[in-house]
């Protein structure tokens, strides 16, 4: 009887764990009730399974745990000495709290005919909400709730992982060519919502790709490919990229030439650097242990009215970069933490693509282009001062690291 009940829990796991992946294409809310079902069904499922954990496989868990550990005592330890509201830790809690997903994706089989079936149908409805965002194209591409940021980053992760596949597989074949075509619809997507940030992800990608292939003649084509894919998508849109561009260089080009940085136009390119500048200030003050989520408005609303930064900046409620919100909320012991985090995750992928099993390789790149997005995310923007994007950091950081240990198996699916 326990036998059966464990085999349908298990199952059960390997249904709504994909669910999961596949929801972040129409909202991150109905992701994350999935991804609860499919915890509480794996917790069921490893109670009655006896199957061992094997030694690499322990310690690899051990230093991943660490490092989310590390990361969560540096975020305790820093409200509990600013006696900040325990609401703040909100979108870090989702990190810890869903940590034992690692621990499950260890123990338990999912195969991965699930996951890709996930991650598939996971592009398709984020392509297709990127075309019928509206009747009338020329603005950024959103989802139903109106954030075109939440589209761009859940475009990008998904880019970063289907990258990750074509890089591991043979070419010419089925996967490798579904994977093409995936990463052309994502790529439309992430040039569609306008968010310069991922823009820098896909850079990446595509120089991964430009060193994958061995020959100019591909190296060119694929260049020219994705330039007029470019070129089709902005006139598309009313050369809506384009303006943004433009509008980003007009705004480097004040910051750096202007006397007086205040009359720079109000574009996110400014309004980031002078809370950078801001914070810059600000971390003389207090060093080690920062000054608190709950300062930095308050902040910013003080240096407004010494006339050091612009007014229109006080809505802003963080910084817009990981480890300059770390930096000023946390001190260095915040920024250490996060930088120990994002070390473990490389060290993982390094050990994982080390060894010769095709599939250990593909997790372990798959982890890696995952903690390059991440990286390179949070330095535009924050993987935890929304709602949405923390879950997304979370849940993905703890999917590939689970699958990426896992695969440290021989028996590894």
């Amino acid at each position: 009887m326990f036998t059966r009940i464990s085999y349908l829990a298990e199952g059960a796991f390997g249904f709504f764990l994909p669910l999961a992946i596949a929801l972040f294409g129409v909202n991150h809310r109905w992701s994350i009730a999935a991804t609860l079902l499919a915890m509480l069904f794996g917790l069921i499922a490893v109670l009655l399974k006896q199957n061992q954990i094997e030694i690499e496989q322990k310690k690899w868990l051990k230093i991943s745990f660490a490092g989310i550990l590390i990361f969560s005592v540096a975020v305790w330890l820093g409200l509990w000495f600013h006696d900040s509201n325990i609401r703040l830790y909100d979108n870090y809690s989702r990190l810890f709290l869903l940590s034992p997903l690692v621990f499950l994706l260890v123990k338990l089989n999912l195969p991965r005919r699930n996951l890709y079936l996930g991650f598939l149908i996971g592009v398709v409805a984020i392509f297709y909400s990127a075309l019928t965002y509206s009747d009338n194209w020329g603005g950024r591409a959103i989802f139903t709730y109106s954030n075109a940021l939440s589209m761009s980053n859940v475009a990008g992760e998904f880019l970063a992982i289907t990258a990750a596949v074509f890089l591991c597989t043979k070419k010419g074949g089925l996967v490798a060519n579904v994977s093409i075509v995936l990463i052309v619809c994502l790529f439309v997507v992430v040039i569609m919502t306008g968010t310069k940030g991922v823009w820098l992800t896909v850079l990446t990608i595509g120089l991964l790709t430009l060193f994958h292939l061995k020959t100019f003649k591909e190296r060119f084509l694929l260049i020219g490919f994705f330039v007029s894919l470019f070129a089709v998508v902005n006139y598309s849109t009313n050369n809506m990229p384009v303006k943004r561009i433009n509008v980003a260089m007009d705004s480097v080009s004040c910051l750096m030439f202007s006397e007086s940085k205040l009359k720079c136009n109000g574009s996110s390119v400014v309004a980031r650097a002078s809370m950078w500048l801001f914070v810059y200030k600000k971390f003389k003050e207090a060093p080690f242990l920062g000054h608190g989520m709950q300062n930095f408005q308050t902040g910013l609303t003080q240096a407004a009215e010494a006339l050091e930064i612009s007014q229109k900046y006080t809505t802003y409620n963080n910084p817009h970069n990981d480890f300059v919100k770390l930096l000023h909320d946390f001190g260095i012991i915040g920024l250490f933490a996060l930088i120990f985090l994002f070390s473990s995750l490389l060290a993982i992928a390094k050990r994982v693509i080390s060894i010769e099993s095709s599939v250990g390789g593909f997790w372990g790149y798959a982890l890696l282009l995952h903690t390059v997005f991440s990286v390179e995310l949070g330095l535009t923007q924050s993987n935890f001062a929304v709602a949405s994007q923390s879950f997304q950091f979370a849940f993905f950081t703890l999917l590939l690291l689970g699958l990426a240990i896992r695969s440290l198996s021989n028996k590894a699916p």
